[in-house]
């Protein structure tokens, strides 16, 4: 997994606007003044700096201006410690692909700006070969690696007042703590251990050196007791990535944190379950359980007759002869085979026995309901937004959808903002299977397997970014 990958969405945005919006520190053109008050001995000192929000930038705030310019100089040199805001995290989601790897996030309170705005943290893993993360054991958040973005192999950041175009007020970054794993894949999206004693601060960061991490002087800080990180819930037998991925997944063992409550009635999809309403398959006050049901009967076995043969009948006094009769016949399924016989009494006449009755046949057994497909739509970085038929098209990834076999899938795509152009699908049923790939913004997807669709918006700069 890339380090680039996961801020690529705030800075791509950034990279396009001039700071239009507002946040806890920024102006709106983009430049921050900041003031420092000193120590007893200290004077107050302001100073003032300014960042356009582009990707030459280090700033964190995308449009919304950056976290701070330059600061101005202390007053004294006996100022105190600064104190750190005591913070908690709520239940852990991936989020990502797996073409550029899982993170993992969760809410933060209390709130630490704009209590309109959410913060959220966001653990990342990172290999140094830019493979696949899925370590285990007890990690120091302060090691030589750890402690700047850039070199970090256990990362965690906190996002202030982040904003639905990927701008966010401030980021925050580990000076200390401990992070110890159970289980982990970033290429999953599995993520089970703790965080105690963490401290994180105010930081920018560098995308034009590789993603530096740089402490802003006299910062805001805060402090994380303990957190426990799960994604998804132990028990969970879906795909880890349906785990949080904004739809209410039913059946799958645990109950999915994107559910209003338990019931059934929550539901939005339980392919897990079969085919038909959540209402009649999934249990009506845990929706992490299927209702047992029968989809199929085997045929009921043929009946048995058995008929003898009538005797022959007699003709002359003298001689013999033997009269017989015989009937078989096979129900299908388990019918058995029935049978006839007679004999002639003492005479030169003949005769014969009657045909047995045949087995009746038995019924076919039913036919079981056909298998649900699911739909995978890996929306890079989400930098596309994404329609199926004729839902509003929306950047959710991955976006996770049953359908039943054989179903055709109408697919639409626009840019996210205009930042981007629009861009290609994989995996389509007009993917050429090579490039251009698919460059249709209306398309289709035949669900005869369980299908997996990739799409990607370039930057309208250049027409670049997309991996493919």
């Amino acid at each position: 997994m890339k380090r680039t990958l996961l801020l690529a969405g705030a800075l791509a945005f950034a990279a396009g606007c001039s700071g239009s919006g507002s946040s806890s520190s920024g102006s709106t053109s983009g430049t921050t003044t900041t003031t420092t008050t000193s120590g007893s001995t200290g004077s107050t000192t302001t100073g003032s700096g300014s960042s356009s929000g582009g990707t030459t930038a280090s700033s964190s705030t995308g449009s919304h201006g950056s976290t701070s310019g330059s600061n101005g100089s202390s007053g004294g040199s006996t100022g105190g410690t600064r104190a750190c805001t005591e913070i908690s995290f709520g239940q852990f989601s991936a989020f990502g692909s797996p073409q550029q790897g899982y993170s993992f996030g969760s809410t933060v309170s209390p709130s630490l700006g704009d209590p309109n705005t959410p913060d959220f943290s966001s653990v990342e893993f990172y290999n140094l070969d830019g493979g696949v993360y899925s370590a285990t054991g007890s990690f120091s958040l302060n090691s030589t690696a750890n402690s700047n973005y850039s070199t970090c192999t256990e990362c965690v950041l906190l996002y202030q007042d982040s904003y639905d175009d990927g701008g966010a007020g401030k980021i925050y970054f580990q000076t200390g703590g401990t992070m110890v794993l159970t289980a982990s894949d970033n290429s999953t999206g599995i993520l089970h251990g703790t965080l105690s004693d963490v401290t994180l601060v105010e930081v920018t960061i560098d995308p034009q050196n590789a993603f530096t991490s740089t402490p802003v002087a006299g910062g805001a800080c805060v402090h994380l007791a303990s957190a426990t990180m799960d994604s998804p819930a132990t028990g969970w037998t879906c795909n880890p990535a349906m785990w949080g991925d904004g739809s209410c997944d039913c059946g799958c063992g645990a109950e999915d944190i994107d559910c209003q409550d338990a019931t059934a009635v929550s539901c939005q999809t339980c392919a897990a379950c079969g085919t038909g309403n959540c209402s009649d398959i999934v249990n009506a006050s845990d929706n992490s359980q299927c209702v047992a049901t029968s989809t199929s009967s085997s045929g009921s076995s043929g009946s048995t007759t058995t008929s003898s043969g009538s005797s022959g009948s007699t003709a002359s006094s003298t001689g013999s002869s033997s009269g017989s009769g015989s009937g078989s016949t096979t129900g299908s399924d388990s019918g058995s085979t029935s049978s006839g016989s007679g004999s002639g009494s003492t005479a030169s006449g003949s005769g014969s026995g009657s045909t047995g009755a045949s087995g009746s046949t038995g019924s076919s057994g039913s036919t079981g309901s056909q298998p649900a497909r699911t739909l995978t739509i890996n929306n890079y970085v989400s930098w596309c937004n994404v329609g199926e038929n004729s839902d509003t098209p929306v950047s959710t990834t991955p976006l996770i959808t049953t359908y039943p076999d054989g179903t055709v899938v109408q697919l639409h795509g626009t840019p996210a903002n205009g930042t981007f152009i629009w861009g290609k699908w994989q995996g389509t049923d007009n993917d050429p299977g090579s490039a251009p790939w698919d460059t249709n913004a209306d398309t289709t997807v035949t669900m005869n397997g369980d299908k997996t669709v990739n799409v990607c918006c370039p930057f309208a700069s250049d027409g670049s970014g997309c991996p493919y």
